[in-house]
């Protein structure tokens, strides 16, 4: 029933062709999907997929599909998210289906998802509840009784069914993953005409319905499912743990095969070249410790998994973009949590090692353990007494950059904090990396203004500088670095619109970065990060076409990405965005479009670890529905700015929300309302805009000059329906807010002049002309200082 209800739910024309498949752990979610995949495979020309769907998971195994799958060819530069979105295309070249397994939130998979359109059917297993409305959400719930005891029957038969059904059914709860491996194991020894005592096979506890089914395994396959049970449940590369108990245990092939058959007899694992087994039955394994026979053979086999892992993680050190070493590394237990007397298996400085290879695909969480693990092991005095400083700092600044990574940026200030002062007590032999040193200032200085304090922050970005320029211990200097916080001062300068001085901060940062790293390496994402700050002051000061060759520039040192080549698309997009804004400047809405729509493609790819940062999404898609408006499609430019709040109602890359952007997009579908609906449904989004704006941006900094505008649209819309005792406190709200100016406290008299109009006009309607003839000697007042200097110009 459940499955031709997925093949109608998947053919329907007038829905999305995703169906989400939700229940419990162990429901059999995902062997429902592989079962309509099997049924239907024929139908699926372009072929059917399993994806892990874990954190950090799908894009490597879509760059995987593509690669071995589909044929396709990668060059190196390309990273494993544009690997993984190229994949997506190739396989909506023909008919194709794909299941996302064992999704933990929407959106984890919703960047992953096949473009609306093309020729893809898509099935998602979770135990989420909660799910996009667009998409039809199938409840799997456990087997009825009756169903249960018809299935005992079938596998195990009819006698057992009779003698055990009922019982079965009852303690197993319907879960077919506690009920199938249990029927096999009866139905093996009624085959081989052995007693069945169901009560030690079966208990009323989850766990002993695994023990009666592993409890008759012989001690090798016994061992085969421990080794197998500490890699990734969903993808355990069969030839690794081949090799695993080759090294470990002597095993040859065939013994390895026979024993695998073993397993696949009994539902224990299961699969082809990629094996798997249920993420309970994992769980029971890992409790379950190793019988005598097997224990110390055990023990060389995680000796042997840790010995790989820290081989694989060096090769990526070698090369970050190698999918084939993330795609195995990712089925490695890779978090500090799962080894147990981690010192007998991995130092700590493989353990390093492993973290560094982790956070080369955003995996900060599970890098940051082992770097902790080595702080903790560097902070104890070696044979003399000492304590190697500047080892520590430097494992002390990784812990900080996992933090910062994920946007807890007070936590991460303290691990710099520690990390700068130990790098100035330096090596064992006294010598300082000041190199070292002015990357830590630095972080300290970054995690200051990235939230907000940027007045804190300059000081320590100075510092870095100071200690940078000094060089390493061999008195090298890192110019990539120092360039880094050359910027950062400027960045300090800007956000406090001191814009003419900041330039020259960047300025300097562009001429250090073209010098290049201590190997002469250049990073062209540092560069073009610098190139565009530099066109950003000049069009803050209004100057768009000198600004414009900046931007220009940027994008093509972007393009060339970092050390390693990886492209930051985020950064990219910014920058293709900036381009459009000097053109949309100029009134050339039509040049700026096409610039802005460049800008969403590249930011939809996510940065080099796969981050999408909607906050920048939304800002591009708010400036393509502004073309659109500025040549009069107020109803196509809607949609944009609607898709522009939806995306900004995200977040940035740490899930926090730009408020004030937000009204900024919401304050634009009032003015398309105004133009579709008129002015009673535009004065609901004015308001929504209004409430939003008074949030403040990033750092709660409030554009009181843009809230002004919002607040005077209210107004506006309530006197144009002849409302005018409603409208006028809103004029009055909205000069107050106009008059204490924008973030940089610059105050547009243009703008209050309109608003001090508008409220006096108001008031004669209201026949209170005593207060609007003041509000109209007000206005007279800017009028010339209007006329001088333009909308732009001069400040109250």
């Amino acid at each position: 029933m459940l499955l031709d209800d997925l093949r109608k739910l998947l053919d329907d024309p007038e829905s999305e062709h995703v169906v989400v498949l939700h229940g419990q752990p162990g429901v059999g979610k995902s062997e429902l999907a592989r079962e309509y995949a099997r049924r239907n495979h024929q139908r699926y020309s372009g072929g059917t997929f399993f994806i892990d769907a874990r954190p950090g998971a799908i894009a490597i195994d879509l760059a995987h599909i593509g690669r071995t799958c589909l044929g396709l060819t990668f060059t190196s530069d390309l990273s494993i998210d544009e690997q993984a979105l190229r994949t997506l295309y190739g396989l909506a070249e023909r008919l194709s289906f794909l299941i996302f397994d064992n999704v933990g939130a929407e959106a984890d998979v919703l960047r992953w998802l096949p473009p609306s359109g093309l020729p893809c059917h898509t099935v998602i297993t979770s135990v989420v509840d909660c799910w996009h409305t667009g998409w039809r959400v199938v409840p799997v719930g456990p087997l009825a009784h009756d169903v249960v005891v018809a299935l005992v029957a079938k596998i195990a038969g009819p006698v057992a069914a009779d003698q055990y059904g009922d019982k079965i059914a009852t303690i197993a709860g319907g879960l077919p993953i506690q009920i199938i491996p249990t029927c096999r194991s009866i139905a093996r020894d009624v085959r081989r005409g052995h007693d069945i005592a169901i009560d030690q096979t079966i208990s009323r506890e989850a766990a002993e319905s695994f023990r009666g089914v592993y409890e008759r395994l012989e001690p090798k396959a016994a061992l085969l499912l421990h080794s197998a049970a500490r890699m990734n449940c969903q993808r355990i590369p069969r030839d690794e743990i081949a090799s695993q108990l080759a090294a470990a245990a002597g095993w040859s092939r065939s013994v390895f095969v026979d024993q695998l058959n073993a397993c696949l007899d009994v539902t224990l694992i299961e699969g082809g070249a990629e094996l798997r087994m249920h993420q309970l039955f994992v769980s029971f394994l890992r409790d379950a410790a190793p019988g005598a026979e097997i224990a110390a053979t055990f023990a060389k086999v995680v000796g042997a998994q840790a010995q790989r892992m820290i081989e694989i993680a060096r090769e990526i050190a070698k090369a970050p973009n190698r999918i084939d070493l993330t795609t195995v590394l990712a089925t490695y237990p890779t978090a500090l949590d799962s080894w147990t007397n981690v010192d007998d298996f991995v130092s700590v400085a493989d353990g390093e090692t492993v973290g560094k290879a982790l956070i080369e695909f955003g995996q900060f969480a599970s890098a940051q353990r082992w770097f902790e693990r080595a702080v903790t092991h560097k902070e104890m005095p070696g044979n003399h007494g000492d304590v190697d400083y500047e080892n520590l700092s430097r494992s002390l600044h990784q812990v900080g950059e996992c933090l910062s990574e994920i946007g807890d940026f007070d936590a991460a200030r303290l691990w710099f904090e520690r990390a700068a002062a130990a790098a100035e007590k330096g090596a064992i032999d006294g010598r300082v990396n000041h190199e070292s040193l002015g990357s830590s200032l630095h972080q300290v200085g970054y995690c200051l203004s990235s939230t907000g304090h940027f007045d804190a922050a300059l000081p320590w970005y100075q510092r870095a500088v100071e200690a940078t320029e000094k060089g390493d211990i061999q008195g090298r200097i890192n110019y990539v670095g120092l360039g880094a916080s050359l910027h950062q001062v400027g960045d300090c300068l800007a956000s406090t619109g001191m814009f003419d001085a900041a330039r020259g901060w960047f300025e300097r940062a562009v001429t250090a970065i073209e010098r290049g790293d201590v190997s002469g390496r250049l990073d062209h994402e540092s560069l073009g990060s610098s190139l565009h700050q530099v066109g950003e002051c000049l069009a803050k000061t209004g100057d768009f076409d000198a600004a414009r060759p900046w931007f220009e520039r940027a994008v093509a040192a972007t393009e060339k990405g970092d050390i390693h080549g990886r492209i930051d698309y985020d950064g990219l997009g910014e920058r293709l965005h900036s381009v459009g804004d000097c053109l949309a400047k100029s009134g050339n809405f039509e040049a700026a479009r096409p610039c802005y729509e460049r800008a969403i493609e590249a930011i939809e790819k996510g940065d080099i670890y796969g981050r999408i940062d909607h906050e920048s999404l939304g800002s591009s898609l708010h400036e393509v529905g502004v073309c659109l408006a500025r040549n009069g499609h107020f109803d196509a430019a809607r949609l944009w700015f609607e898709r522009a709040v939806e995306a900004k109602n995200i977040g940035d890359l740490h899930r926090r929300v730009d408020h004030h952007g937000l009204g900024r997009s919401l304050h634009e579908i009032g003015n398309c309302l105004i133009h579709a609906t008129g002015f009673d449904a535009a004065r609901r989004v004015f308001e929504l805009a209004a409430s939003a704006k008074e949030k403040g941006d990033f750092h709660n900094r409030v554009d009181h000059d843009s809230l002004g505008e919002s607040l005077h649209e209210i107004g506006s819309c309530l006197a144009n329906t002849g409302e005018f005792t409603a409208a006028w406190p809103w004029f009055e709200r909205a000069v107050a807010a106009k008059e204490k100016g924008d973030l940089h406290d610059r105050v547009n008299p243009a703008s209050v002049y309109v608003s001090l109009i508008a409220g006096a006009d108001c008031l004669r309607k209201l026949a209170v002309t005593d207060l609007a003839d003041r509000w109209d000697e007000r206005a007279s007042g800017l009028k010339a200082q209007v006329e001088s200097h333009g909308a732009l110009g001069g400040s109250l």
